[in-house]
């Protein structure tokens, strides 16, 4: 199994080099991705969408989908309508201006919202799972807790974030 990363910011991709370094990271443009087609099993966009321009997404989502594997899974979080919005971000979605955006490549097989206390909880498991700290025992407890399994997720109307995985379109 291999991991592809990419990011439009040199920044980022020096982070990611410096945190992971044996994953490939590129520097690039999700409306050009420089992959052949059906390259990849999963995509995986961690809040990516909100920050692309409205008459770009179209593009983005089209890339998306092409370098997908026809059986793969693409997995997205995005900010919902809930969320106070960034300057930084174009659009924050519901559930229906997340499956409009993504509807003429994807069908979305699980749409999921995600309560806003999730980002704590993502930088704590980071803290544990961090290969400097002899922690792996905790993260282990923590990762097989059982209030992780519900104590993040809320109705996609009620989120801070949607999370959504979607399948190709039949």
């Amino acid at each position: 199994n291999t991991v592809t990363g990419i990011d439009y910011s040199e920044r980022a991709i020096a982070f990611a080099k410096a945190i992971n370094p044996h994953a490939t990271f590129l520097a690039g443009s999700i409306t050009k991705l420089p992959f052949p087609d059906a390259t990849f099993d999963v995509i995986f966009s961690f809040q990516v969408l909100e920050n692309i321009p409205l008459v770009e997404l179209p593009s983005a989502i089209a890339e998306l989908s092409r370098v997908l594997k026809p059986d793969g899974t693409f997995i997205a979080t995005v900010p919902s309508m809930n969320r106070p919005m960034s300057t930084a971000h174009f659009q924050h979605f519901t559930k229906q201006s997340f499956e409009a955006m993504v509807g003429g490549s994807f069908r979305s097989e699980t749409l999921l919202g995600q309560e806003h206390h999730t980002i704590v909880l993502h930088c704590i498991e980071r803290v544990l799972h961090n290969r400097l700290w002899l922690l792996e025992p905790i993260a282990g407890w923590f990762n097989k807790g059982p209030f992780l399994a519900h104590w993040n997720r809320t109705t996609v109307e009620k989120g801070y974030n949607i999370v959504a995985r979607c399948l190709h379109k039949e």
